[in-house]
């Protein structure tokens, strides 16, 4: 959920009570991906190919794997599998509906130490642009930027969120940037990064990498 600078002594009552209704508003899933309604669009047949992500990718490995080498429970295992299982299920299902019936694939990834887990979902449609909303308004909270926004790092956009916002007068800190998810879109194909860990400038860049990485893979480009 935002967190918002409610307790700066520069916002008002009335600023903190729409601060507060703002970050309910967003919650967690106020970015969303949507590239049209069930049919798709106009007469285009949907690209039906199957995807095959790789069980590692930029440095990132399938996170049953990891999972393995980290615990020897067969329980615990068997959790993780069934769980990563559901996963791929329900979101294959839900994306091929939102892209028309266009082929698509889930995959969670994690680093060695399970600190940072990401998922890459990628589809054989175009998607339009990330956006989010509603856009903060930064003056308004007295802030240098928005507490949460979209960046673009070349053909990659990301969900930031700041965690502490820079207030007015000051420079954001590129170590406070939690980045949240990212996508990318191209030549039929779409990718969606997203996962926890990836706080400051420099997993930020992991997840950028990750995201083109995916993108190529799946488009061959």
């Amino acid at each position: 959920m935002a967190q918002l600078p409610t307790g700066s002594p520069r916002l008002g009552p009335l600023a903190i009570c729409l601060v507060a209704g703002l970050a309910i508003g967003l919650g967690t899933g106020a970015a969303v991906f949507s590239s049209g309604d069930d049919k798709g669009s106009g007469s285009t047949k949907a690209d039906t190919h199957a995807i095959e992500l790789p069980a590692t990718l930029a440095g990132f490995r399938d996170i049953e794997e990891v999972t393995a080498t980290r615990t020897k429970q067969p329980k615990s295992l068997q959790q993780q599998r069934d769980h990563q299982q559901q996963l791929r299920t329900d979101t294959v299902a839900a994306y091929r509906k939102a892209f028309g019936g266009a082929a698509a694939a889930y995959r969670g990834y994690s680093n060695d130490s399970l600190d940072k887990m990401p998922y890459v979902i990628a589809v054989r449609a175009e998607a339009p642009g990330l956006t989010i909303g509603p856009v903060v308004d930064p003056a308004y909270f007295e802030l240098a930027t928005p507490d949460r926004e979209v960046k673009a790092f070349g053909d990659v956009q990301c969900e930031i969120f700041w965690s502490p916002p820079a207030l007015k007068g000051e420079t954001p800190n590129p170590d406070d940037a939690i980045t949240q998810n990212c996508r990318r879109s191209g030549s039929g194909t779409t990718v969606f990064v997203g996962g926890g860990g990836f706080d400051g400038a420099a997993n930020q860049q992991l997840m950028v990498a990750l995201t083109n990485a995916a993108w190529t893979t799946v488009s061959g480009h």
